[in-house]
């Protein structure tokens, strides 16, 4: 299991497609396209799995950008294969270095 830092925490989401979605959050890390954001989750056996989602693109203040700072407000499009374990209030995080 990775040390996580939490680095964007999720207030909306809009289904993309099956494999993609874009969330509307905070950031509380500074995040880039390419970083690979991950979540934990219970199994139904209840362990603990790590999920993992790139940012593929950023939209902040109407403008297509390839990066954003803690403290801003932006929407992610993320791709992963369990874009569904997203929720409301899912906070997401990046490796610990």
């Amino acid at each position: 299991m990775t040390l996580l830092k939490n680095s964007f925490e999720v207030v909306d989401i809009l289904p993309v497609d099956t494999n993609s979605c874009r969330v509307i959050g905070r950031a509380y890390d500074d995040i880039r396209v390419g970083d690979v954001l991950f979540m934990e989750d219970t199994t139904p056996d209840h362990e603990m799995e790590e999920r993992q989602f790139e940012v593929t693109a950023i939209y902040f203040h109407s403008v297509w950008v390839t990066e954003i700072n803690r403290g801003d407000t932006a929407h992610l499009t993320l791709a992963g294969e369990v874009i569904e374990k997203l929720k409301y209030g899912t906070v997401l995080g990046k490796p610990t270095l």
